[in-house]
């Protein structure tokens, strides 16, 4: 099978709908965190082919610029949590009486946790940008910038739920703490964004 990325749409999808362990939740909260950013990108590009937002057009090149980098790097969460899961995985079949059981079993939940937690953080990125394109985007295309900050917040929360899955078999200890409290304060991000940007005209 491809990897994720090299998938098109129809056979990433077919994959996602399959009983392969990957792609999975991850992957598609980091798909619907890619089409997020592409959609205050748009707005964006729109914006700067409309002469009559000139005085937004520096605004929009810089979202332009930030949405780039951003669409490249939560597209490579696909594969990371593709990567993670499979080190999971890796981990649990190994035989019980292996030295190296425990230590693996730790660095793979560990990283089952970070990976979707850095997809959250990447995905909370966006809500500046669909700020800037609502505010001084093209008005015809304000229901995608709203779109952008709904699908941003569906990814953040979809992939939150994996950092927690992955939390509760983890020790509870100082850096568990910190995860919980990234994960709060993701989960306060999403809610503020919707409150705040979805209720602009």
């Amino acid at each position: 099978m491809n990897q994720p990325t090299q998938m098109t749409l129809a056979e990433f999808t077919a994959a996602l709908a399959s009983a392969a362990p990957t792609p999975g939740g991850g992957g598609a909260s980091a798909l619907v965190g890619v089409q997020a950013v592409a959609l205050a990108q748009m707005v964006a590009e729109l914006t700067l082919k409309n002469e009559r937002y000139a005085d937004a057009h520096e605004a929009m090149q810089a979202v332009r610029e930030e949405a780039e980098g951003l669409r490249a790097e939560i597209l490579s969460y696909i594969q990371k949590d593709a990567d993670a899961f499979g080190a999971l995985v890796a981990a649990w079949r190994l035989p019980k009486d292996d030295p190296s059981r425990a230590e693996r079993n730790a660095a793979a939940t560990r990283a089952a946790a970070e990976v979707p937690l850095a997809l959250a953080e990447a995905c909370a990125r966006i809500f500046p940008l669909a700020a800037q394109v609502l505010e001084k985007g093209v008005a015809s295309a304000r229901s995608d910038g709203k779109l952008a900050v709904l699908f941003a917040a569906a990814a953040i929360r979809g992939a939150l739920y994996n950092v927690r899955i992955n939390i509760k078999n983890m020790p509870e200890n100082e850096y568990t703490k910190l995860l919980i409290t990234r994960q709060k304060k993701l989960e306060t991000q999403a809610e503020q964004a919707e409150r705040e940007l979805l209720g602009r005209m």
